[in-house]
């Protein structure tokens, strides 16, 4: 009995010593549980304030992209205006010069129109012209021949006078375009006369 009581006491102090060191080691935990709890409170709030700082950067880092994409497109659209504008301008001057190309043109035409007119007149009259100076000059060629056949016959009578009479003196006579008046002539002096006058009469034209 005395040894069940003694072993009792002894489990009761062995408990008692077990409780001890689990309300330690229970204190210990909940000490250590409460640190890592204020530091797991601290770390959210830590990391709270950081993912807000770094939505707030992010906020204002797509801020400024969105501001320089707007500013962008706000150029772009100026930019696109301003093309706008000046191609319209551009046509608007090159329908404006096409316009003084075309009346130009007709002027041009125009005139071009008269010179050829002109020129084809001028062609005309010289033709005219020509065939009126190959006329003439045919004529003139034509009379010129006449002329000269006439001469050549005038001459050939002038021969056959000389010849007829060989003396110097109706050489002489001759010469002069007059009558052989010397009584040695053996022509008589109205044949001469005859021969040498229808020469001279007929050489004019």
């Amino acid at each position: 009995m005395m040894r069940q009581i003694a072993a009792n006491e002894k489990a009761v102090k062995n408990m008692a010593k077990r409780q001890e060191a689990f309300e330690q080691e229970f204190v210990q935990n909940r000490t250590e549980w409460q640190e890592y709890v204020k530091k797991q409170d601290v770390a959210v709030v830590e990391m709270k304030a950081d993912f807000k700082k770094q939505c707030n950067h992010l906020v204002a880092h797509n801020s400024e992209i969105m501001k320089d994409i707007r500013r962008d497109y706000a150029k772009e659209i100026a930019y696109i205006q301003e093309t706008r504008l000046g191609i319209a301008k551009t046509l608007e001057e090159l329908g404006r010069t096409l316009e003084d190309m075309e009346d130009k043109l007709a002027i041009e035409r125009r005139r071009i129109d008269v010179i050829h007119s002109e020129i084809c007149k001028e062609i005309e009259d010289l033709h005219r012209w020509r065939n009126t100076d190959r006329a003439f000059m045919e004529a003139d060629v034509h009379q010129f021949r006449t002329d000269l056949n006439k001469e050549k016959e005038g001459q050939t009578h002038l021969r056959w006078a000389l010849r007829a009479c060989p003396s110097v003196a109706c050489n002489q006579w001759a010469a002069r375009g007059e009558v052989c008046r010397t009584s040695s002539c053996v022509l008589s002096q109205r044949k001469i006369g005859q021969a040498v006058r229808e020469p001279k009469a007929g050489a004019q034209p």
